[in-house]
């Protein structure tokens, strides 16, 4: 990259002074001289030309300090500003409608490619799309997005042609083929020039080249300079592009220009080692320049402050912990320190911004109490584009994205959730907590109908798309609670609630309104007609509130402003360009830079503009982020040749680097990674920090260590006069523990199966209790400990939607398919309704899988049927229950009879909870009612057999029901080490159906494994032979003896056992 060549012609231009400043403070006094003098008009502005914003607005509050208060008359403006400004006094081409804007010119070029299809010179650019030809001529790319993606990279390169080889496009438009080094172009890069001049040719406006040499000429004439100002102010144009310099010279050979440049010592090491990009600068200023004068005195030695810290820590989040404990200390150290005085100049602002927020910006706790005093300080983040997000945009991006994507159901509950769709359809947080539970009981999975799932292959698969879910969800709350019915395809939700009702209207309209989007966006369009499209999505889905009323206006701003730009494209762009070009859309917002405002300034290296500020901190210096490399891209011919030092990327980084060094006027503050942060290893210094370290003298500079993890005890040990480091009171809380730990080791506490909780929280024995609680209780005593009595539920089931159709279910997929069918049959579907009903629910595998599937599991659920169906003959009752006990406890429960039979039944092996429940209604139907002549007794009606129990006597089944709430009680107040799976095959009562050669101990081991969640880690481990050494108590039922496990086990199985007979399914 070389622009020497582009600036070969340019001499000194009589009316250029260039100003070389000492520092920024002479810089200010000087222009603030020449500004003092009032113009002759006293409406009229002076310009000043600045770039950086923050150079911008400081020296906005100085010429204010220095003209009373208040800066007026000044226009502030960057030299790509001045550009457009000159462009549409001279030239009349208005920055609004400019074709060679980024957007509007990556689909000129994209017009280009579609023509340019069968040129031979094409090929690698075909070659890199795998493009077909499509009718008439389009180019088709197998990936989505990837026409526009490489249309807008290649406009890219030819704008940055523009501003860094102009005479090399210069001869491209005469039908040149060189490179910038001026002799042959390669081959394959022979593409380039044949876009770029057919791209003038197509486009209706002179290119950016072209329109600066008209500039030249013009105002080379004695015509008007397009400017009210008589005198252009140009301030720190170090590193500006050939292109801009060349019409500063030009506009010098009309009107006074005096160039204003902040330059550091040049015998200073850190200027030689950093500061090529500003030396080039002021060699090619000086070089066009008629006078060169200089402003204050140039200090001798390092531009650096009396104090430089260095702070070696871990990863970017460590990074930002420390930076806080080192600007706390210094706030804390010098009354004098206010917020404003500091500024954070990131390497990586996009990386280091969001973690800047969450360390500095936390809110109070419910006391009002703040855990470190970095939370008070006010932080303000400078970049514009990291500002509120646009959620209309984003909404339009997600629009996008699913039309071209799955559509799964978590996407649907996401744009749902979006704020201008929950203010579109006046969506409340439950609205949406009942949209995303219909959407998981109607099925739904991905697609949103069959045609969105014919992209796919799968068009003849319409069931748990967004459409099916919809018309499942409507005709259920159509239909309500009768026996169930189909209309069509559309198989009722069962269960929808009256209150669900509007949420359900809501979610029709959003899927309805999102289809005739999607239905649309399927064809390819020219990008006009697609702002149309866009338009109409925000009017169908959007709205917002008062307060963000501005994201909708600049949405539509935006989409207006494509339209301007690209009103005479005709290239047809399919969903996936538009998606890239919407992704750029984003990415390319920005908002009003916020500095000056009072805050601890947290900005990017470019942004500071070599403000002085009594402290700097340069965060994040690091090899991987500093200095910023230029992409690898063999395409880019910037790129060839030996780098420019004043375009370099690299040099420029450099460059930034040393104004945020020279910036600090009291004390400068680095932190960078020295330590890995997986294994606390050292890494090698940044050699930007060995660069610094070598230009301190000695005494200035100080290198700080830090640990791994802000508890350490490290952090808050003074050493002798200096304070602890860390201001942190949450990570002092931490250490204290930790080293009252190590200092006094704790004496042995007991297992928490031993702690006993007291009777307090309890039930009382006046409130009646359900025998629904006593099974919940047996069911899992370490669950029900801990829910009742702590408040916490350790095992966690995951609500996430489920957006995969199923293949070939099995395990809990195969239960819930053949529980649903025995469930179905028994309320009188044959079975060829009860087939017909799973695959209109969806949850069936397509096609002939779930042929496959349902003639698996029907002859299981038919044997279950049939024996059910021949146990529930007789006419069902409800028989409620009221029972005292004779401790005192009133227990009730209502128990379903078939005649003298409880019947159950469940598509699954028969388990201890099964045989459970079964046994405790029966003990409870015995206890509170006469036997009839046959006897009470219970069936429960498995995948493997027919469990009957038998009704013991009916004092019996008072005192064991007696004992059971006994043993609830004291379970409640300290673990009852009673697993019932692993203890029911421990006493061979499961499985129904042993297997040969069956081990009751080591199969209970084995379930126990399985049975052993986070509830029961709380207390035990998944050892049985440890569980079975708990001690017995004298107050539990039966007999005594040497394990807890093993007498309870035996007093709850035991009688079971005794009254269980099994059957054969029929």
């Amino acid at each position: 990259m070389n622009s020497s060549a582009d600036e070969s012609t340019m001499v000194p231009s009589p009316g250029l002074e260039l100003v070389l400043c000492a520092d920024w403070e002479s810089l200010v006094r000087d222009l603030a001289g020449e500004l003092a003098e009032p113009p002759a008009d006293p409406f009229a502005s002076r310009l000043v030309v600045l770039d950086a914003p923050a150079a911008r607005r400081d020296l906005s509050q100085q010429l204010a300090v220095r003209g009373g208060g208040i800066c007026a008359g000044v226009d502030f403006a960057g030299l790509r500003q001045v550009r457009r400004r000159l462009e549409e006094g001279l030239l009349g081409i208005d920055a609004g409608t400019d074709q060679w804007r980024p957007r509007g010119l990556a689909l000129a070029v994209l017009d280009v490619m579609d023509a340019s299809v069968d040129e031979p010179w094409f090929v690698p650019i075909a070659e890199h799309l795998g493009v077909s030809v499509g009718s008439p001529g389009q180019v088709v790319a197998p990936r989505p997005g990837r026409r526009l993606a490489t249309a807008d990279r290649i406009s890219r390169l030819l704008l940055r042609y523009s501003w860094q080889l102009p005479s090399l496009l210069r001869r491209w438009s005469t039908g040149e083929l060189v490179g910038p080094d001026g002799g042959p172009l390669a081959e394959s890069a022979h593409w380039q020039p044949m876009i770029w001049r057919r791209v003038r040719d197509l486009l209706d406006q002179p290119d950016p080249v072209s329109r600066h040499d008209e500039l030249c000429r013009l105002l080379a004439t004695d015509g008007p300079t397009g400017l009210d100002d008589p005198v252009l102010r140009v301030v720190n144009p170090a590193s500006c592009d050939p292109l801009d310099r060349e019409l500063v010279v030009a506009l010098a050979r009309r009107m006074p220009v005096v160039v204003r440049q902040h330059v550091a010592a040049p015998d200073s090491t850190l200027v030689k080692q950093w500061g090529r990009a500003t030396t080039t600068a002021v060699e090619r200023w000086t070089a066009v320049a008629s006078r060169v004068r200089r402003v204050g005195s140039t200090l001798q030695g390092e531009p650096l402050p009396a104090r430089v810290q260095v702070h070696a820590s871990h990863g970017p989040d460590r990074q930002v912990e420390v930076l806080r404990e080192v600007l706390c200390g210094l706030l804390e150290e010098d009354p004098g320190l206010e917020p404003r005085h500091v500024v954070v100049a990131c390497t990586d602002l996009d990386t280091y911004a969001p973690l800047v927020r969450a360390a500095f910006c936390l809110a109070p706790d419910l006391l009002g109490r703040s855990l470190h005093p970095g939370h008070r300080l006010r932080v303000q983040i400078a970049d514009g584009s990291l500002t509120q997000p646009n959620q209309v945009l984003e909404t339009l991006r997600l629009l996008l994205h699913l039309a071209g994507d799955r559509a799964s159901a978590q996407d649907l509950v996401e744009l749902c959730g979006s704020a201008p769709v929950r203010a579109r359809f006046d969506l409340a947080d439950d609205d949406l907590d009942r949209i995303q539970r219909l959407v998981s009981q109607a099925g739904v999975r991905w697609g949103l109908d069959g045609r969105h799932r014919a992209e796919f292959g799968l068009g003849q698969v319409r069931q748990s798309t967004w459409l099916a879910g919809v018309e499942r969800i409507l005709t259920g709350i159509a239909m309500g609670p009768q026996p169930l019915h189909w209309l069509g395809t559309a198989l009722p939700v069962e269960q929808v609630d009256s209150t669900d009702v509007m949420a359900a209207g809501m979610l029709a309209e959003v899927v309805s309104r999102t289809r005739k989007l999607v239905a649309d966006w399927r064809v390819p369009a020219p990008i006009p007609e697609w702002v149309g499209r866009l338009h109409e999505a925000l009017d169908l889905l959007t709205a917002t509130q008062t307060d963000d009323a501005w994201q909708l206006t600049r949405a539509r701003s935006e989409l207006a402003d494509l339209a301007d730009l690209t009103v005479e494209r005709t290239a047809p762009l399919g969903l996936g360009d538009v998606q890239a070009l919407f992704d750029k859309l984003l990415r390319t917002g920005t908002g009003r830079p916020n500095f000056g405002n009072g805050s601890l300034l947290v900005c990017g290296l470019d942004d500071l503009g070599g403000v002085p500020h009594p402290v700097v901190a340069v965060l994040g210096l690091d090899d991987q982020r500093f200095p910023a490399r230029p992409g690898l891209d063999g395409d880019d011919l910037t790129l060839w040749g030996e780098p420019d030092p004043e375009l370099d990327p690299r040099s420029r980084s450099r460059d930034r680097l040393l104004d945020a060094v020279a910036a600090a006027s009291e004390q400068l503050v680095v932190v960078h990674q020295g330590f890995t942060p997986r294994t606390n290893e050292p890494v090698p210094r940044p050699v930007s920090v060995v660069d610094l370290a070598a230009a301190c003298s000695p005494g200035q500079l100080t290198v700080n260590q830090h640990t791994l993890q802000p508890q350490s005890a490290v952090n808050f040990h003074g050493a002798g006069t200096e304070p602890p480091f860390s201001f942190d009171t949450a990570a002092l809380a931490g250490a204290q523990a930790r080293e009252l730990l190590l200092d006094q080791p704790p004496a042995p506490q007991p297992a928490l199966w031993q702690v006993r909780l007291g009777s307090a929280g309890t039930d009382s024995a006046a409130e009646p209790l359900d025998i629904s609680a006593l099974l919940v209780f047996y069911r899992n005593p370490a669950a029900e400990l801990l829910r009742r009595r702590i408040g916490v539920t350790m095992t966690q089931w995951s609500d996430s939607l489920e957006d995969e159709l199923p293949i070939d279910p099995r395990g809990l997929q195969d239960w819930n398919l053949g529980d649903r069918m025995v469930r179905l049959a028994l309320d009188g579907l044959d079975p060829a309704q009860v087939a017909a009903a799973e695959r209109l629910r969806g949850d069936l595998p397509p096609g002939q899988l779930g042929t496959r599937t349902l003639d698996r599991l029907m002859p299981a659920v038919t044997k279950v049927v049939n024996s059910a169906m021949r146990e529930r003959q007789a006419p069902a009752q409800d028989v409620d229950c009221l029972l005292d006990l004779p401790s005192g406890q009133l227990l009730t429960g209502r128990v379903r009879v078939h005649e003298a039979s409880i019947v159950s039944h469940a598509f699954s092996r028969t388990s201890a909870v099964h045989l459970l429940q079964a046994w405790f209604d029966l003990l409870l139907l015995s206890a509170t009612r006469p036997a009839p002549a046959v006897g009470w007794r219970a069936v429960h009606i498995g995948r493997d057999a027919i469990a009957i129990l038998t009704a013991p006597p009916q004092p019996w089944c008072v005192e064991t029901l007696d004992q059971l709430v006994a043993v609830r009680s004291a379970g409640l107040e300290r673990l009852v080490p009673l697993p019932v799976k692993a203890a029911s095959i421990f006493h061979r009562v499961t499985p129904l159906r042993p297997f040969p050669n069956h081990d009751p101990e080591a199969q209970a081991a084995r379930e126990f494994r399985f049975e052993h969640d986070a509830d029961w880690a709380r207390f035990v481990t998944d050892d049985l032979d440890a569980l079975r050494r708990i001690p017995g108590e004298p107050s539990d039922p039966g007999l005594p003896g040497p394990s807890r496990f093993e007498n309870l086990s035996d007093w709850l199985f035991a009688p079971l056992r005794e009254h269980l007979s099994v059957g054969n399914l029929r």
